[in-house]
């Protein structure tokens, strides 16, 4: 629920939930990784998703995204079970996801990553050529991938090897990589782990950027928490395997549990500046 003003008077404002996960199990050998895992994302939001390391939120991330299929539980994407399809038919229905490890072809330039990106990329082939429209295709695609190049501030690397990129930078493609498939929700696992300052200021301020730019619902996996504090709308918390909290940045860092869970510390829950 968001409070918004009408009329000079503070109303409730129900939000869509684009997905809904619950009761989410997925053991591996006999140790539950995820363990009856329940959490919202409502539709436009930056949700953060925070815990300690083996928490269980890249395996929570991996069945939402089709990479693993849970012993039980459900999860919904706009009102409809996902739970059992492959990661592909996931991500064409519009939730995509990255990577703690960016996955991009090094021996393709960075132009061309972004291509093999694009929503209905028809591929190359004989027939492809001869389609109708193809050309307008085309230059379609390449437009958006510079207009994402260019909002990364990568357009001076489009023909250099994605290889030869820095690790905060790959990030950056990868993040565009994502944007680029045109998604309803994409799914960040750790998008600031390993990215300089600079860099990283830069991906906040476009993940802001483009969800203000509508369309795009996002849920992040971030340790870094001053970071996620300033630019979320909710942030749910993982612990072993649970999510033991979901709510507004300022009462997450309130919360008992919550605090309890990163080794009685409110420090280390207490983000730099307001929410975003």
């Amino acid at each position: 629920m968001n409070a918004s003003l009408r009329g000079g008077t503070a109303v409730e404002v129900d939000r869509t939930r684009l997905l809904e996960v619950r009761d989410i199990v997925k053991r591996f050998q006999g140790v539950a990784a995820v363990d009856r895992a329940t959490l919202n994302v409502a539709d436009g939001s930056i949700t953060a998703l925070i815990g300690p390391n083996g928490a269980g939120k890249t395996s929570l991330f991996n069945i939402v995204s089709g990479f693993a299929r849970a012993d039980s539980g459900s999860v919904r994407y706009r009102g409809r079970s996902i739970a059992r399809l492959p990661p592909h038919r996931v991500a064409r229905a519009g939730l995509v996801r990255t990577f703690q490890q960016p996955r991009v072809l090094r021996r393709l330039t960075v132009l061309d990553n972004l291509l093999l990106a694009g929503r209905r990329q028809p591929g190359e082939s004989f027939w492809r050529a001869l389609a109708p429209g193809a050309g307008r295709r085309d230059r379609e695609l390449r437009r958006r991938a510079l207009e994402l190049l260019a909002l990364v501030r990568l357009e001076d690397r489009a023909d250099a090897y994605a290889g030869v990129l820095s690790g905060g930078q790959r990030k950056l493609l990868e993040f565009v990589k994502a944007l680029m498939a045109e998604p309803l929700l994409v799914l960040l696992d750790e998008p600031l782990a390993g990215v300089n300052p600079t860099l990283r200021e830069l991906l906040l301020q476009r993940l802001r950027e483009v969800r203000a730019g509508g369309g795009i619902t996002f849920l992040v996996i971030e340790h870094d928490l001053g970071s996620v504090m300033r630019v979320s709308d909710e942030v749910a918390v993982m612990s072993q395997g649970r999510v033991i909290f979901q709510g507004p940045p300022d009462a997450t860092r309130r919360d008992p549990a919550v605090i309890d869970a990163y080794l009685g510390s409110a420090d280390a829950i207490v983000g730099s500046g307001t929410p975003g």
